[in-house]
Parts: C-alpha cells; structure tokens; sequence
C-alpha cells in the first residue's frame, strides 16, 4: 500500500505569469462582477457591435472553416487516447475465436497422415480460441503519469482550437469592419459628389437668369 503512493517523476507545474493587478489607467482592482461581465463580454463580443450580418457571418465561419473543424476533431481525438490511457487502471481482457475449414490434396502419397485430421479426410473444420486475462497494479505511477500526461494535450488542443477560432473570428470582424469603414467612405464621397452637382446645377440657373457670374 505504501509503494502506491510512490509515483515517481516530478508533478507538472503549469507556466504562471505574473500579470499586474489592474491596468494603469485603473486606480483600483476589478471587482468579481466586473470581471464576470468582463468575460460575458468577451464570450459574443461580436454581438456588441449590434449588426445582424456580422452576427450571421460569426455563425457561418464558426460552421464552415476547417481549421475550427479540425482542432475540434484533435480534441475528440486526444480525449479518446485519454480514455485508453485510463482504461490501464482496470482489468484487461482478451478474447479472441476463429475458425474455417482446410481442404488438403489427395494426390499426395507421401503424407498418408495429416495433422489435425487422423481420419486422414481430404478436408476438415478447425476451431480455435482462446483468452487471457491482466491487471497491471499501478505501484509507480506509471500509469497515473500517462493519464496526466494526455489530461495536458487534452487541455492543449482545446486551447489551441480556442486560438484557432479567435484568430478566425478577430480577422473577419477587422475585415468586415474595414469594408465598413470604406462603404461610409464611400457613402460620404458619393454624397460631397451629389452636393457638388448641385451646387453646379444652381450656379449655372442663376447664370442663365443673370443672376449671377461664372
């Protein structure tokens, strides 16, 4: 009982960065709410902007980009080897059966006796199966570190799948921003075009009428 307790190798320390309580600007440290709302925020930050097809391009790319898809593959994928490593700690069982039949020629002379076959038939069944049974005690840890081991790329590849879909979603709301910035340019010039038109089209009147000059 006392060798179970003895897992070997150095328990795994996550990477801490010490970060400043509050910002600069932020005299004091941010309450529990705030910060709670500061994540419910961050959670659909696209949904501040208020914008029906930015939400509904959100939605799309979420559905339809395969680097998403294939993170979120990588995370099934890894929790299912987290699984097998887990399943170390259990009793294993073997089993397996099989079967068919042999047909031998009978214009060998030479063998008058077949193995498996004293009657010595030109044909016969065969049937074989077997099982066989372990448990590896865990009394060293080896298994307990390779659970631990594939829990951190578990956490991993969900990180990394959470990268991919912030790179994703921060590149299309710049984007789509962008090409909104450049439609209301676009708007403000057509609309100095149309004023410049007619204040060229009221010029020319007072001109005909003489009421002005070129």
């Amino acid at each position: 009982l006392s060798l179970t307790a003895c897992t070997v190798g150095p328990n795994f320390k996550p990477d801490r960065i010490k970060v400043p309580d509050a910002f600069v600007e932020q005299p004091h440290p941010a309450t529990a709410d705030a910060l709670a709302q500061s994540a419910a925020d961050m959670k659909d930050w696209w949904a501040q902007f208020h914008d029906p097809m930015l939400n509904a391009l959100v939605d799309q790319a979420i559905r339809g980009n395969y680097d998403l898809q294939i993170a979120s593959q990588h995370i099934i994928a890894e929790r299912a080897v987290r699984r097998q490593a887990q399943s170390a700690w259990y009793p294993q069982l073997d089993a397996a059966m099989g079967g068919g039949d042999d047909r031998y020629s009978i214009n060998v002379d030479n063998w008058p006796i077949r193995p498996g076959n004293p009657a010595n038939r030109p044909d016969a069944s065969v049937l074989t199966y077997g099982a066989r049974a372990s448990w590896e005690v865990d009394l060293f840890g080896h298994i307990s570190r390779q659970v631990e081991e594939r829990k951190r790329i578990v956490e991993e590849s969900i990180e990394n799948r959470r990268g991919v879909l912030l790179a994703l979603l921060a590149e299309m709301a710049t984007d789509y921003v962008t090409l909104r910035s450049v439609q209301e340019r676009l708007g403000v010039t057509e609309r100095a075009i149309d004023v410049a038109r007619r204040s060229r089209e009221l010029t020319e009147k007072l001109y005909t009428h003489g009421l002005g000059n070129t």
